[in-house]
């Protein structure tokens, strides 16, 4: 089967190969744009592919073994068609891919979704694209950040081409500088071509003679400036006139000059006569302005790509459904709480809660009206938590609190107050209440393994005594099992 094609596929191909990029080794900056997508989109697998003409080859990739595909196995060449992000909830469903290898293997892609790399010509050159074995989707904010990653990719794309055009242009000026030492004749014709300048002056300053862009170039002097001196035309800036001093008694100079709005690299050289005697200076200025703005761009394209991976980094912690911390961000920060407790002696709480009956609330009024619950019970527990409480969704329906500087009774109350203010909330289609769990550190209670089998073993006797209410380890297994909680010495 043939690949579909854009309509701006030889234009397309010919930015493409500009980049020079294809069948390069992997970079930090690229699979860190592809750490980021599978991390934010909480899939297995992703990559950043550019498609060729007959392939679609990975410049990185995390999850995948394989380094190219060809293009009709769809997906990553299927993006470059589309305008904005291509979403494939379920393959099997999809008739662009359902007969791909990818989705006939073991395991099988059932889920994709891929954001278009677009050059500002407005070429699609590839895309960054996320996979997982199961049918799924994306929330707004996963797919908004999957957008923005692979507008960072054509960022490091663009910096990529300016850097080899100026490269280009830096070896055109280092042939021609070559060919001046060398004494051939054709270094003046060469020197016109490129933003450069060359001149001599005497031993009073005064130019000899000029070429390439002259003088001019330099931000002084209209046509011909021969017969001027350096130290009228230069008055006003002081580091051209040290350097041409320098220089006319015998010091070799080089140096940036930031001269009306434009940067040049300049340097002089003393000119001597056979008994060492400087005669003159010979003088190259090289236009750097276009270098140093992409200097300066890059640096500021590392700002916000290092903005933006903070942001993604506190967005792969978030459950997006709630907004409250994900099992993830909870797993490191049960752990780092426990230490401190451990280190400084202080009371630590663990709080469950669960959703009562919440599989028959979405058997009855279906999965959209659950997630609005899970979303209205998430916010009354942000806003009555403590702020120094981690407020988190373990899973599901399942809810977990850690509460630092809390012992049996403050949590205990704590939980209770939680409790009545979900029973009391005003639920708009019907009543929700939950049941909690408590756990507190003791000498027997002292790692996140057991502080979290405790708590929720206290959960499951809450449901199992009728619901809606509290219960702390220390009461289900009497206080002597439990342990004394952890106190302050």
């Amino acid at each position: 089967m043939e690949a579909s094609l854009p309509k701006d596929e030889a234009q397309r191909l010919e930015v493409l190969h500009r980049y020079e990029l294809l069948d390069t080794s992997p970079e930090p900056a690229y699979d860190d744009v592809t750490f980021l997508a599978s991390k934010v989109c909480q899939t297995p697998a992703a990559a950043l592919s550019l498609v060729d003409a007959r392939r679609q080859w990975f410049k990185s990739r995390i999850g995948l073994d394989m380094q190219e595909l060809p293009r009709t196995w769809g997906f990553w060449s299927d993006t470059i068609l589309q305008k904005d992000l291509l979403l494939i909830p379920d393959t099997h469903r999809d008739p662009r891919v359902k007969a791909s290898p990818l989705v006939t293997a073991s395991p099988p892609v059932r889920f994709y979704a891929g954001a278009p790399v677009v050059t500002p010509f407005g070429h699609a050159v590839g895309a960054l694209g996320v996979i997982d074995h199961v049918p799924r989707t994306l929330v707004a904010e996963q797919r908004a950040a999957l957008q923005a990653l692979a507008r960072q990719v054509v960022a490091h794309m663009e910096l990529r081409r300016h850097v080899i055009e100026l490269g280009a242009a830096v070896a055109q000026r280092d042939r021609a500088e070559s060919r001046l030492r060398n004494g051939t004749n054709t270094f003046r014709s060469a020197m016109a071509s490129i933003p450069a300048t060359l001149f001599e002056l005497d031993r009073e300053g005064v130019i000899r003679w000029e070429q390439g862009r002259g003088i001019a170039a330099l931000g002084r002097g209209s046509g011909n400036t021969v017969g001027r001196s350096v130290f009228d035309l230069y008055r006003d800036v002081p580091p051209m006139i040290e350097s041409v001093r320098r220089a006319l008694l015998g010091e070799t100079q080089e140096s940036i000059l930031e001269l009306a709005e434009r940067s040049f690299e300049i340097g002089f050289a003393p000119q001597r006569d056979p008994d060492g005697s400087v005669t003159g200076v010979i003088g190259v200025a090289m236009d750097v302005t276009a270098l140093r703005r992409y200097e300066r761009r890059l640096e500021l394209y590392q700002k916000d790509l290092e903005d933006l991976n903070a942001k993604l980094r506190e967005r792969a912690d978030l459950d997006g459904l709630t907004g409250l911390h994900n099992r993830r961000a909870f797993e490191e920060r049960i752990e780092e709480e426990i230490s401190r407790s451990a280190r400084h002696g202080i009371p630590l709480s663990l709080l469950m809660l669960d959703v009562d009956h919440f599989k028959a609330l979405n058997d009855t009024l279906g999965h959209t009206a659950g997630d609005r619950v899970l979303q209205a019970l998430s916010d009354l527990l942000r806003d009555s938590a403590r702020t120094m409480d981690f407020v988190s969704r373990y899973g599901g329906e399942e809810f977990a609190i850690i509460l630092p500087h809390t012992g049996v009774e403050a949590s205990h109350l704590m939980a209770e107050r939680l409790r009545r203010v979900v029973e009391s909330a005003p639920w708009p289609v019907r009543q929700v209440t939950v049941s909690l769990g408590i756990a507190t550190l003791t000498p027997t209670i002292t790692d996140a393994r057991t502080l979290l089998e405790s708590a929720d073993r206290a959960l499951y006797h809450s449901k199992q005594a009728g619901r809606n209410r509290v219960s702390h380890v220390a009461d289900v297994l009497g206080k002597d099992a439990a342990g004394p909680e952890v106190a302050p010495e």
